[in-house]
Formats: C-alpha cells, sequence, structure tokens
C-alpha cells in the first residue's frame, strides 16, 4: 500500500477551529448529482467548507456560493450525509456545540443548501452534539437522525489532599432520536425508542450486528468507567432493548470512534472502538463478541515515550483491494488528568491485514504517520480510480494557530491491478438512501459483506457510502445479493470487475454508474467554415451510430451498427452535466443494433455511446 498526502496539489486548504477537544467531523458524498465524491468538512468557530469535485479529483470550496455562510452562527462539530425528504438530493445535519440543536441543511438541488431546522421540530433540543448519525430506524421509508450528546455537568473527583484528579464524575447529556414523520418534521422520540442514553457519547453506528434486518445502535462513550459504559441496543421493532452486557460490548472505556467491517470475511460485522489507551477489536462470534485487539495486534499503544496513545476516527477499508479490510486509526494527542497522560506525538497507524485476520503495521509510509492532533476520518474513491483515499482533519483551537494543524488528504498510489467493484445503492420500498441494506457478493468460492449505511461511527465523520468491494485477481463477481431494509432479497449478475455500478431496489437492472466527466470532441478547426466543420463532425458520428429524430418529441431511436459484440454503454448528460439516463447493452453478435429511449425533458442534451474500443458523444434537443 502507498499514499501520498495531496491536499495542496488538489486544491483543499482548511482547518478545522474548535472550541473543545473533540469533533472535527467530514463527509464525502455526492452533493450535485455528478456521479463523483464532494467533501464537506465542518468547521467549528469557522465557516464550514464545502470542496466541489471537478470530476478529477481536484476540489473547489464552493461554501459561500452554496449558502454555508449560516454556519458561523454556530459552532460544527461534527457531519452527516443522506436523502430526509427522499427527493433524490443528499441533505446535510451538523452536530454543534452547546445551547444549539443538531442543523439539518436541506440541499435544495441548485448547488445551494438551506437551514430549515426551526421547521423541523428540532430546534427546541439544544444540546452538546458530538455527531449525528441516519437511519430508517422504524422501517417507514424515511430516515430518522440519532445524535450523540456529551456532557450536561462536568464534575473531577479528587484525592484526598484535593491535589490531584484520580477520576470523572461528570453527568451525561441525554442523547435524542429525531423520527421523521414526513415532510421534513421529526418526532424526538430517544425514551419511547429506549435511546435516551446517558453517557457521554462521542460516536454511534448504527449497524445490523445480529442480521436480522433491522439497524441497532452502537454507542461509544468517553469517560465510560466513570459514568456510563459502550452500550449496544438491539431493535426489537418500536423498542430498542440494551444488551451490551450479555453480548461483552460494554466495556468502560474513554471511547471515541468506531470502525464497522468484517475483517475477518466470516459474514458477520466486527466493531474497532477507539480509546486512550489500548483499543478494542470486537470480534462477532455469534452475536455474541470476544475483545482481540491485542491478538490482532491492533490495540494501537505504540509509544515510544511509553505514553497513552489516544485514538479517534478509524476505518476497515480495503486499501490494497486484496478482498480482506485493513484498518486505519486517527490518533491525537488531548490534555487530560495526569493519570492519562498521553503523548503529544501520537501518530495515525495504518495496518495491513495479511488475509487471516491478523493485522501488521504497515511501516514504509510515513506519509500517513502523521503526529498532528488527528480527530475525523472519512474515505472515498474521490478520483474514481478503483481505490479507496481518505481525508484526516486535525483539531486547532485558537491557542495553537501560529502552528495550524491543516486537513490532510491521502490518495491512494496503490499497485493499480488488483481488481475491484463498487456498488451504489436506491431505495424504493426502503428509504432512498438505501441506508441499512446488506450487500453480499460471491466471488469465485468466496463471499464478502458489506453494510451500507449512513451511520459509520468513525468520529464525527461519514465515509462514503458506496460499497467498495477489492476482488484481487478475480475480474468477475458470480452474483450480488442485496438484503434491502424492506425485507427484499434480491440476487443481480454476474457482472465484470473494475465497474461502479448502482442497483435500485424493485428492479433487475444493473446500471452502470458512468465516469463523472463529460468527454468532448476535439479537432483542429483552423480554416475550415462552419459548414465544412458540421460535415466532418456528422460523417465521423455517422460510422457508428445514428441518433434521431432530432429534435425529438416522444421516443428518441439509436443505432449503432458496430464490428463488435462487446457491451455497449449508452448514457445521456443534461448541461449541468448530470447523468439523467444510463443502460447497458450486450449485443449478441456484431452488426446493428436499434434502441428506444424516451425523450426527456425538454431541454438540450448529449448522448454518449461507450465501449472498450471508442467513446463518443451527439447532442440532441427535446422538446
Amino acid at each position: 500500500m502507498s499514499f501520498v498526502e495531496t491536499s495542496e496539489a488538489i486544491g483543499i486548504d482548511f482547518f478545522y477551529l474548535g472550541l473543545n477537544e473533540n469533533g472535527g467531523g467530514a463527509a464525502f458524498f455526492d452533493f450535485d448529482g455528478d456521479n463523483d465524491e464532494d467533501l464537506w468538512i465542518v468547521g467549528g468557530l469557522n465557516m464550514d467548507a464545502l470542496y466541489k469535485n471537478d470530476g478529477t479529483g481536484n476540489f473547489t470550496n464552493i461554501a459561500p456560493e452554496a449558502d454555508l455562510g449560516i454556519t458561523t452562527n454556530y459552532v460544527t462539530t461534527g457531519v452527516s450525509t443522506g436523502d430526509l425528504d427522499n427527493d433524490g438530493w443528499i441533505d446535510v445535519v451538523l452536530s454543534t456545540h452547546r445551547g444549539v440543536s443538531p442543523r439539518i441543511l436541506r440541499n435544495q438541488g441548485d448547488g445551494t443548501f438551506q437551514d430549515i431546522t426551526p421547521i423541523t421540530g428540532l430546534e427546541e433540543y439544544q444540546s452538546y452534539s458530538t455527531s449525528v448519525i441516519l437511519a430508517d430506524a422504524n422501517l417507514d421509508g424515511l430516515l430518522d437522525i440519532y445524535s450523540t450528546n456529551y456532557i450536561e455537568e462536568e464534575e473531577l473527583v479528587y484525592n484526598e489532599s484535593q491535589d490531584s484528579i484520580i477520576g470523572y464524575a461528570h453527568t451525561g447529556q441525554a442523547n435524542h432520536l429525531f423520527i421523521n414523520l414526513g415532510d421534513l418534521h421529526f418526532m424526538e422520540s430517544a425514551s419511547a425508542y429506549g435511546l435516551a442514553d446517558k453517557g457521554c457519547g462521542l460516536a454511534a453506528s448504527f449497524t445490523d450486528y445480529d442480521q436480522d434486518n433491522d439497524q441497532d445502535l452502537l454507542i461509544a462513550n468517553d469517560f465510560g468507567a466513570w459514568v456510563l459504559p459502550n452500550s449496544l441496543l438491539e431493535n426489537e421493532g418500536l423498542i430498542f432493548e440494551e444488551v451490551g452486557k450479555i453480548t461483552g460490548t460494554n466495556q468502560g472505556i474513554y471511547a471515541m470512534g468506531i470502525a464497522v467491517g468484517d475483517y475477518d470475511n466470516d459474514l458477520d460485522l466486527d466493531y474497532y472502538i477507539t480509546n486512550i489507551g489500548a483499543n478494542l477489536l470486537l470480534e462477532n462470534l455469534d452475536h455474541q463478541f470476544i475483545e482481540l485487539a491485542e491478538q490482532r495486534g491492533v490495540d494501537n499503544i505504540e509509544n515510544e515515550d511509553r505514553l497513552f496513545t489516544v485514538g479517534w476516527g478509524a476505518a476497515f477499508s480495503d486499501f490494497d483491494n486484496d478482498t480482506d479490510l485493513d484498518l486505519y486509526v486517527v490518533n491525537g494527542y488531548v490534555p487530560t488528568a495526569p493519570f492519562l497522560a498521553n503523548s503529544t506525538d501520537n501518530r495515525n497507524v495504518l495496518f495491513e491485514n495479511d488475509g487471516t485476520g491478523q493485522f501488521n503495521q504497515v511501516e514504509n509510509q510515513p506519509q500517513v504517520e502523521s503526529s498532528k492532533r488527528g480527530r475525523g476520518l472519512a474515505y472515498a474513491d474521490f478520483d474514481r480510480d478503483g481505490d479507496l483515499d481518505f481525508v484526516v482533519i486535525n483539531q486547532n483551537q485558537n491557542s495553537n494557530l501560529n502552528n495550524k494543524h491543516l486537513v490532510e488528504v491521502y490518495r491512494n498510489t496503490s499497485d493499480t491491478s488488483p481488481h475491484w467493484l463498487q456498488v451504489e445503492l436506491q431505495g424504493v420500498i426502503s428509504n432512498r438512501p438505501a441506508y441499512g441494506s446488506q450487500i453480499i457478493i460471491n466471488v469465485g468460492n468466496e463471499q464478502y459483506l458489506r453494510e451500507y449505511t449512513g451511520g459509520f461511527g468513525s468520529h464525527a465523520s461519514q465515509h462514503s457510502v458506496v460499497a467498495h468491494f477489492g476482488l484481487g485477481s478475480v475480474d468477475t463477481v458470480n452474483n450480488i445479493q442485496v438484503r434491502w431494509p424492506s425485507g427484499q432479497v434480491r440476487d443481480y449478475g454476474p457482472i465484470q470487475a473494475d465497474h461502479r455500478i448502482k442497483l435500485i431496489e424493485d428492479e433487475d437492472e444493473i446500471l452502470y454508474v458512468p465516469d463523472p466527466v463529460i468527454d468532448t470532441m476535439v479537432m483542429d478547426t483552423t480554416g475550415m467554415n462552419d459548414t465544412t466543420i458540421v460535415q466532418l463532425v456528422e460523417e465521423e458520428f455517422l460510422k457508428y451510430f445514428k441518433v434521431y429524430p432530432n429534435p425529438v418529441k416522444d421516443l428518441l431511436f439509436v443505432e449503432f451498427d458496430i464490428n463488435s459484440s462487446e457491451t455497449i454503454q449508452l448514457k445521456i448528460i443534461d448541461l449541468l452535466g448530470r447523468v439523467i439516463y444510463l443502460r447497458q447493452h450486450t449485443n449478441p453478435s456484431t452488426g446493428k443494433v436499434l434502441i428506444q429511449v424516451p425523450a426527456p425533458e425538454p431541454g438540450i442534451y448529449f448522448i454518449q455511446c461507450k465501449t472498450s474500443e471508442f467513446k463518443i458523444s451527439q447532442c440532441f434537443i427535446s422538446n
């Protein structure tokens, strides 16, 4: 595995300015529907940033144009994204510091966001929220919001002489569950659902730990030995039951973040929880858990000065596309009591899975071993090259602004020969983002599991929801099974590797997600008049395909005449670069193929035909 820190080169120059030591989140999501991953970074005391991806993995901060100046009215700490009203545009939910409720920023679909919190029912629930996650907790097809809250009242425990802190007696602030009633109205229902946990929450993850097709909840609580330990709450329909003690997940630690994944490829979900001191690896053994961090080599306590390591964001990801999940852990110094003294040289750590569930620290990648005050972590294939990149958010306060800890972005430059597959889902009966789904792929004689969720638990952050599978040397996926939140189970395939596909609930068709960049034909027109240019362009297109009638009113006919029996990808793109139609056609024999396409809404469009041998586009008008 190899990575290059590339923030400056790709246009990201930002720092999180916190009011407290926690927080500092980021989320990868496609806010404008152009098939690439954009990046939201919370600003704390600064304005939040929205970095628009240009389709090549280069970014521009468009926060002012997107109306994010509103975020300067509160101190943002974490971020989560999801389509709250099922309108096809991804909305944003922000956690905030004391005295302000979590904020809902509705995606207007025109490149801007509106803070609609005052009309949603959240405004009165002012809290110290450290993270927000989204899930369909009651399986009604709408995403609900869970806010993990922190400390209500601080209280320290001193020794008899009152000169040294020996513990904590904080009062935790009850978490909130906002049930989506439709039309962007929410009802606070944490107590009714059994989810009003009063620990000092720093992270949570909606996850189906027992694989019964509903979303359970794992909560990571700070000061767990003193206030309330970590909690696992099992979804029993309209009530959640605390099962932490009987499942072995109620450790009392200084929990900061959660990573979710099937690291041992046994088709159940395991959990990694960061801490001050040794982190936890909870291996799922038939819905009971055993702690194996030290045995697996990921306890994360290596420090030359023999002080504690402090873990924050974490992620299970197949960074080298070899079919098993690796692990990245963000570490960062935090001032604390003397008995928890930790190192200012808290370096981030990359662990490589050896294929058996054992991990080895990657030693030859100094760039990913940053010793800044790391907090949030999010990953995505932001350059669409088939491997996962990631961003680390570092902590700053007014006291250290002479030496700012900027956001760090790591582009994956590993060997590109291993194959991969990426899967997007869209719910129809289920919530539109399909959060809560599980995906199992069959590759040869092996099976691999991913959870498709809006609640990963990485500290204050959200990874890309696109499910990424490394396939190693195998170039075909035999079958994909999707277990939708509605209860539907559907199989797809076989599928060629090295593609991003989209699967829609209630549909059997496999949609191939196109490259985010619109290709254009370039030719030297020096000395040509307009008639000559039109003739040359038409002649070039007619060698391959015809599009008629143009303009079109009802049905557009696309006629191919190619000497190939391979797969043809056809897509229609509007002038904003959005793909509005995508179809894959496998030509059973060489020769002519005729496809009928319903005419889109009135406007000007490009239709593109792509095979492995060529890619051509033509403009048409729909009336």
